[in-house]
Formats: C-alpha cells, structure tokens, sequence
C-alpha cells in the first residue's frame, strides 16, 4: 500500500459524515457500562470491584524443573485435584480444598518439594468497559492527536512485525482484518484449540484500532495498518479470563514471533507466574503494552503494573484525562481512548450505529492499542532496536501533559509515533521498571 495517507483521512471523513447522521447524540455526560454490564462503575462499591478480578478456587502451582509428579502429589495429598496441566510454562493448576482458602491453600502448597512457587487463579477482566452515548465525536479523532499521517509519511508498519492481540480473540472474517491477521499461529487458550475466534467482540474492536486495513476506501484506518495480527485468545464470551490462560498466551505470543504484545484487559491482583511470563517475553525481544484500567482513582491494574510493561491510561479529545482513567506512579503514557470507533465482529455488531462490522467504545483498553500499533511503527522502522530503546523513546518523545515531566495521571504523556519516528535510538533511557516493583 503505497497510497498518499491524505486518502485514508479523506476516505474516514466520508465514511464520518455518513455514520453521523444515523447515530443518535445525547446530551450530558457518557454514561459508563460497568465490567459486568448495568450497574454503572461510578455506582460500584471499592469492594465489588475487589472481588470481580479476584481468586476462583483454584491454584496455580510452579514445578521446579522435573518435579511435576512431587508437587501434584504434593497438593493431592492435601486433599487438592488436579485440574489442567501447561508443561509449556511449568505449572499445573489444582482445585483448591473445600475447607481451605486460596490464599491459605497457595502458602502451604508453597512451602512443599518441588514447588517453586504457588499462588491463587486470578482472573483478568476486558478492560474497555464504557460504551459511548453521549455527542458523537468525529471518526478516529485519535488518529489525528497521535500524529498519524505524519507517522504514515515514514512507515505504516510492516508485515515482518506481528503485534500479538492476547484478548478476547479476533474476527479474522471481517473485511478490515482479514488480510492482517496471522491465522496460521494464533490460539485459543480459553477453548485450548488453534482458532482464536472472538465471541466477545473487544479483542476485535483492539485490533482495529493497531492495523484495521487502510487506504480500501471504507470502514476504519489502523494506525500500524502494515502490521500483522497475532490473535490469542485468553478472555471468554462474558469479556473474562484467568491467568493461567493469560500466562501460556503471554508465551504462545512470544514463541510465534511476536514483536509487540497488547493486552487491553486488567485485574487487581500480583501474579508471579503473570509477572514471569512477561519477563519472559522481554527477554525474546518484546515489547509489552497493556491498559491501565477502568477504575478511576484507583491504582494501577495488573497485568499494566509489572515492571517492563508499558502501562497506559486514557485522554478524550480535549486531552483531559479520561475520568475512568487509573492513575499512579506506574503509569508511562496515556493515548486516546475515548469514543473510538473500530472494527466490531460483524455477527456482533449494534444496529444503533447504522454500521454493520463496527462499533464505538471507551476505556483505557482503546488507549493501549495505539501506543502498541506505535510501538510496531518504531519497530518497523528500527529493527535492531531492543524493547528498551523503543519504550524509552515513545516515552521521551511523548506530548508533556499534566505537570512538567512525568507524573502520576499522565505519565511521560501522549504518545506521539510520528516524534518517535523522528528520533534516534536513546542513549540515556528514562526509567522504565523501578517504580513498577509490585
């Protein structure tokens, strides 16, 4: 695709002022849609949210190397079964005794041969809870905040970098993302099959947003639209998933030639297995963004938290920060992440947006997905870069917002490909984990 990127923008602003005149607008403020759908986040209890991403009477047991049969026998023995088994990234997951708490059950097994670490299952949460319903905002506004045709003058990206999706699948039918997607390498780790379909609806609306084909004279722009798609299915129908899946996705992406990893899903809860895995993905040369989460003043979510993630939180199209938005010391950049339209199963789609295949939705999972996609634009421009050197420079490069230099709500700022692309490899990196030390 070598068409002037001026097309694409022309192209989405037909494709605007069509849409725009069959989607109702609304007057006041948006009105969030919890993680559970209904009941408003602003109307949920601290202690609800607590517990929507915490254990499910199960525990991830980590065998030393060769020591699987001791530690299963090990939790057997204390009146725990066995309930899956991942040689791939050494652990079993066990069901926790009736009689005994996760957390409780996690410290005895712990402290048994052959086991290197236990800990409770926590699940993980799509992080985009927040469907729009107030003025409708011009299409893909964000493109435009982040310096997208200015970036596309240098690179769209390239079919050599995969950015891996670890979500809730991707629709690998829908005319957008068709030729993106790498169906011969994605997985499903919720169904445990070699087809990552997306029965959710989020993952695809993530992928969207990365590389949604471009310059085709309908739908949706991507803004690494010459990327490939690495789809990795870990959250369930219901937007939800466990870190058992979450951790094999996290090194099923990493072993598939994966070059950047975007997980837009967020929980509240250390896991070192999560924590190892993505370590372990640094180590392969890749780069690890995920959302900061959806709960307003809260801290930082996990999987965001870790130290070598690229934590990010969400602005609006007045570069104010998202009120949804988490904030804290570990947050690196902010993106756009409100009201952003993109690509939607087609089987899924709502018909209240006159669009059939596409959908508008906020949260800091919308934010995540454009500094992954900037991410694969400074990767595919700077291929002998190591993830360091790209996170430093979307960080150095970032529009300052807030208070002068980073700080909690903003981080370093929004990112700005277009600046990164323009930049040389940093010789003096800014900080990227010992604020993150969980």
């Amino acid at each position: 695709m070598n068409r002037h990127p001026g097309t694409v923008l022309r192209a989405a602003l037909s494709f605007a002022l069509v849409i725009s005149l069959s989607v109702p607008t609304y007057a006041g403020a948006a009105r969030p849609e919890s993680e559970t759908g209904g009941v408003t986040a602003a109307h949920r209890s601290r202690a609800d949210l607590a517990s929507s991403s915490g254990t499910s009477g199960r525990v991830l047991v980590a065998y030393k190397p060769g020591k699987r049969s001791e530690a299963v026998a090990s939790a057997k023995s204390r009146g725990a079964s066995l309930v899956s088994t991942s040689e791939r990234s050494g652990f079993v997951v066990v069901k926790t005794p009736a009689s005994t708490s996760d957390k409780a059950f996690a410290a005895q097994i712990a402290k048994q041969d052959g086991v290197k670490y236990a800990e409770p299952v926590y699940t993980r949460r799509a992080a985009f809870s927040f469907t729009a319903t107030d003025t409708y905002y011009p299409m893909q506004w964000g493109l435009e905040r982040v310096g997208a045709e200015a970036a596309w003058d240098v690179t769209r990206g390239a079919s050599t970098v995969k950015v891996a999706v670890i979500d809730s699948g991707v629709d690998a039918g829908h005319p957008e993302l068709a030729s993106q997607v790498d169906t011969a390498n994605d997985y499903d780790f919720v169904d445990d099959d070699a087809v990552a379909n997306d029965a959710n609806g989020h993952g695809t609306h993530v992928a969207g947003i990365i590389a949604a084909e471009t310059d085709n004279a309908t739908g949706v722009a991507g803004l690494a639209n010459e990327s490939t798609l690495l789809p990795v299915r870990v959250l369930d129908a219901a937007g939800n998933g466990d870190t058992p899946a979450i951790v094999n996705g996290i090194r099923w992406a990493a072993d598939h030639g994966a070059r950047v990893i975007n997980m837009s899903l967020a929980g509240g809860d250390f896991s070192q297995a999560e924590y190892d895995a993505v370590q372990y993905a640094r180590g392969k040369n890749v780069v690890v963004v995920a959302a900061a989460g959806n709960n307003a003043d809260w801290p930082v979510s996990y999987p965001a938290r870790y130290p070598g993630v690229i934590a990010v939180g969400s602005i609006d199209n007045a570069d104010a920060l998202s009120y949804f938005s988490n904030i804290g010391a570990q947050i690196d950049l902010v993106a756009p992440g409100e009201d952003i339209l993109s690509t939607y199963p087609l089987a899924l789609t709502s018909t209240a947006f006159g669009q059939n295949g596409y959908e508008m939705k906020s949260g800091t999972s919308m934010a995540a997905p454009h500094v992954a996609a900037a991410a694969a634009l400074v990767a595919a421009k700077n291929t002998s870069w190591t993830p360091d050197q790209i996170e430093g420079t979307l960080k150095t490069t970032a529009d300052d917002k807030g208070p002068a230099g980073r700080d909690s709500a903003f981080g370093w700022g929004v990112v700005r490909p277009d600046q990164a692309l323009a930049a040389v490899a940093p010789s003096d990196l800014p900080s990227i984990g010992d604020d993150n030390i969980p």
